[in-house]
């Protein structure tokens, strides 16, 4: 169970298997008569020794895959890839020099101790030190952005637009030894062929067919008829970025950003205008503002300034490495818990905001998660030195979970669990031992449920009705007897039921959608759905309402990835909804679901360009609509005299 325990397994294995070869040919030569026993395993391990079989191996760390490196030196045995090799940038020279190449995510990390050192960078690195590099999606599932990931490597890093292709064509097929049949378009090689309607490596583009050794087995539909709409790009438009490795502005309290155009959101675009910021507020913001004594000036010129971006659910400070209970603290024990602030519990020295802000996003929405009510979160920055700092609204919204809207557990069978205060027995144990029985009551005692019946499900939603009734009651019987005994949960809910601040409702399915509205219609609810994954189909329900959205982002490319909700849906529909949620005039924004995926949101949600969703739209559901859903576009959404100076920078829109 050990690093040093597997090296002597393999060692162990592989001098076995040698053994077993010499006792085979010591027979076939005549020099033994008794015939060895046939044993598969040491047959496959000395198939290995032989080149037979080459090695895929498993690995993130670099001191793990150095071993496997020094192992297969010492055996000679080949090694095709390195698979997932998230720290193979560590130990670049050494693969090189093996000729051993890497199959690797190209920017999944901090979701296991194991990927916490994991960066975009590490194609670029490993390729440039001479290592052959392919991406991988580590999945079946789903429609996958296998082709962005690549086209990151040019983002990240600077490959050219033929080196990052190959990363998902010839690359992975050397890996696999079966490079002289695919990989590349040849004659001679099996007609496994791709057309796409622009570059692969382009956020806009999308695949129109696939064959393989010449049989068609996809080609596209455009069943929602977003095609026309849809956003294509045929050329990547490689420019320089001249602001790499530049100085910082010189530090002050007041800054002018000049000459750039400025996408203000709330109005109409500015060319070379200029933001002025003051104290950490917007000034000025126009063609001819007035420079303010000593401040730091920034030359913009040919650059675009935009409002910072904003993940409107995420767990980012809550949830850092999931399989590390000390590092979670995104859920509470039962399932009743409004009064929570999840702004208290936030860890201000979490990596994930770091690389947040490096992709533009400067605000979360960051909520505990759990049983029915979960708690309150709030409206964060990604910057600051404490709580207080990094909070722009404590307590911002509540969140209520459906029974419909809760995420059914996953259960892996690998992770171990303290449950001996429920069943007895070792304190510490795998759940694969557990019944499903009791891996339900585990999860429920948790705080959250498993999916079940209809009648579990329609319990489950009469008692969040229940609680909102008691509060109700509460808040009368307080209004008129002041001095009735103070209950903190029903006080926490007041806000809420007074319509002041939004109640945040997980729901999924069409009819939990429906369930929820009704819901919010019911105890007049500032209601924001989130989750939401079939909120197109009740888009004019939505919008009647007045309801806005926020939907988890397409474009991931690892294992479930933009899996449809029922198995008829068009393929495309995780792309699609934004744009039929648009449509139909219903505001919405966009989700990374954790926190060391908010980095990577901003480019998601340019995926969802090339299924219909317009440009300005896209930025919309990224600024100024999270801002009203929580009530803090006062501060936070545009570029506005007043407002917060959460700004960013880039050189393309």
């Amino acid at each position: 169970n050990t690093r040093m325990g597997q090296e002597q397994v393999y060692r162990n294995g592989f001098n076995e298997a040698k053994k077993y070869k010499a006792a085979w040919a010591d027979f076939n030569a005549g020099k033994t008569k008794v015939k060895p026993r046939r044993d598969l395993r040491l047959e496959t391990l000395a198939d290995i020794l032989d080149r037979k079989i080459w090695v895929q191996c498993h690995s993130y760390r670099s001191d793990e895959m150095l071993m496997m490196v020094r192992l297969s030196q010492e055996f000679g045995f080949k090694i095709g890839a390195m698979q997932h090799a998230l720290e193979a940038y560590k130990i670049a020279p050494e693969l090189a020099k093996a000729k051993i190449g890497i199959s690797i995510f190209s920017d999944e990390w901090s979701f296991k101790q194991e990927g916490y050192d994991a960066i975009p960078w590490n194609a670029y690195i490993c390729k440039k030190a001479g290592v052959n590099v392919s991406i991988n999606t580590d999945g079946l599932s789903g429609t996958t952005a296998l082709n962005v990931d690549a086209g990151k490597t040019i983002r990240f890093g600077g490959l050219t637009e033929e080196e990052a292709l190959q990363t998902i064509t010839i690359n992975p097929a050397k890996e696999l030894g079966i490079d002289h049949r695919t990989g590349s378009l040849e004659p001679g090689k099996d007609a496994d062929i791709a057309i796409w309607d622009g570059t692969p490596m382009s956020t806009y583009s999308k695949c129109v067919m696939t064959m393989i050794e010449g049989d068609v087995f996809f080609e596209r539909r455009d069943a929602f008829s977003i095609d026309k709409a849809s956003i294509t790009k045929q050329h990547l438009d490689r420019k320089a970025n001249n602001w790499e490795g530049t100085e910082l502005p010189r530090r002050s309290n007041s800054y002018v950003i000049q000459g750039a155009t400025i996408h203000t959101v709330s109005g109409m675009d500015i060319a070379e205008g200029s933001v002025v910021i003051e104290n950490g507020r917007i000034t000025a913001v126009g063609k001819n503002v007035k420079v303010p004594a000593g401040a730091s000036v920034v030359n913009a010129r040919g650059q675009h300034v935009y409002p910072g971006f904003f993940d409107a659910n995420s767990t980012i400070g809550l949830l850092e490495i999931s399989p590390i209970p000390v590092m979670n603290d995104n859920r509470e024990f039962g399932t009743f818990n409004p009064e929570l602030d999840s702004l208290t519990n936030l860890w201000c020295e979490s990596a994930h905001f770091g690389p947040a802000k490096f992709n533009g996003v400067t605000n979360c929405f960051s909520a505990p998660s759990g049983g029915s009510f979960s708690g309150q979160g709030a409206v964060v920055n990604t910057d600051g030195y404490t709580t207080e700092e990094f909070g722009v609204e404590r307590k911002a919204a509540l969140i209520v979970n459906f029974s419909a809207g809760r995420s059914q557990m996953d259960f892996d069978l690998c992770d171990e669990i303290d449950s001996s205060a429920l069943f007895g027995g070792p304190t510490k144990q795998g759940d694969a031992h557990l019944t499903r029985n009791q891996l339900e009551q585990w999860y429920e005692y948790l705080g959250g449920t498993i999916q079940g019946t209809t009648a579990a499900s329609t319990q489950i939603d009469r008692a969040v009705e229940g609680q909102f009734d008691k509060a109700i009651a509460y808040m009368r019987e307080r209004r008129y007897e002041p001095s009735a005994p103070l209950n903190l949960k029903y006080e926490a809910m007041l806000p809420y039921v007074l319509g002041q601040k939004p109640v945040v409702l997980s729901a999924s399915s069409a009819s939990a959608i429906r369930s929820a509205v009704a819901f919010a219609k019911k105890y007049r609810l500032k209601a924001v759905l989130t989750g939401a994954t079939e909120a197109w189909k009740e888009a004019a329900l939505l919008k009647e309402s007045g309801i806005p959205v926020i939907m988890p982002v397409a474009g991931k490319s690892t294992l479930g990835a933009n899996s449809v909700t029922n198995a008829w849906d068009p393929y495309d529909t995780p792309y699609v909804r934004a744009a039929m949620l648009a449509k139909a005039g219903v505001k919405f924004a966009f989700s990374s679901g954790d926190g060391g995926n908010v980095m990577m949101l901003p480019l998601r949600v340019g995926e969802h360009c090339a299924y219909g969703l317009s440009r300005e739209d896209a930025l919309k559901s990224l600024t100024i609509w999270p801002a009203e859903m929580f009530g803090v576009s006062d501060r936070l959404g545009s570029i506005e005299s007043g407002k917060i100076a959460n700004l960013i920078v880039t050189h393309r829109w």
